[in-house]
């Protein structure tokens, strides 16, 4: 679905109203979900360009949140607000590595720690001590973290499990 049908990295999609959107390597593209639309047509996306404030550069992460369409950049999230785009700096110190939805939460993850937008509109790192994330969830009162370094870890109140499997820890 790149230019001229070329094949193009998808990193992540979102359903916004009436809409389907990819952060892939060409930005963030959407196509309208009409019923006749064919989506494998190149013809049928569009590229959310720079006249609405938003890089066409790479971006990774798409998600929807508080009624939003939330993306990410190196530089920061993009937020779809009241018909709007708006942009908060990074304020993680690092690139943003996920944007995962729990329930009312959203949660960010990059290599300086966990994160979580709060609904207004504050931002605050999770002193979790995790050393290396990519994922996180919030679900029955505990934050669910994957990390590079520890695996699976879970933090219910002042105390952290370290959930590993049972078995070898490489299959070589």
């Amino acid at each position: 679905i790149g230019p001229q049908g070329s094949a193009l990295s998808a990193f992540g999609t979102a359903i916004y109203r009436d809409s389907l959107y990819i952060a892939g390597s060409q930005g963030l593209m959407v196509a309208p979900l009409l019923q006749n639309l064919n989506l494998q047509d190149f013809n049928s996306w569009s590229v959310v360009s720079s006249s609405v404030g938003l890089p066409t550069s790479q971006m990774r992460h798409v998600a929807v949140w508080n009624g939003s369409l939330w993306a990410a950049t190196a530089q920061g999230l993009l937020y779809f607000y009241n018909d709007v785009w708006q942009f908060s700096q990074n304020q993680t110190g690092s690139t943003i590595r996920s944007i995962d939805i729990s329930g009312d939460r959203m949660l960010i993850t990059a290599a300086g720690g966990v994160f979580e937008w709060l609904d207004d509109g504050s931002f605050r790192g999770l002193n979790l001590g995790v050393p290396d994330p990519s994922n996180a969830i919030f679900h029955r009162n505990a934050y669910w973290v994957a990390d590079r370094q520890k695996g699976l870890l879970r933090f219910r109140g002042n105390a952290t499990d370290l959930l590993s499997p049972r078995g070898p820890v490489t299959d070589q």
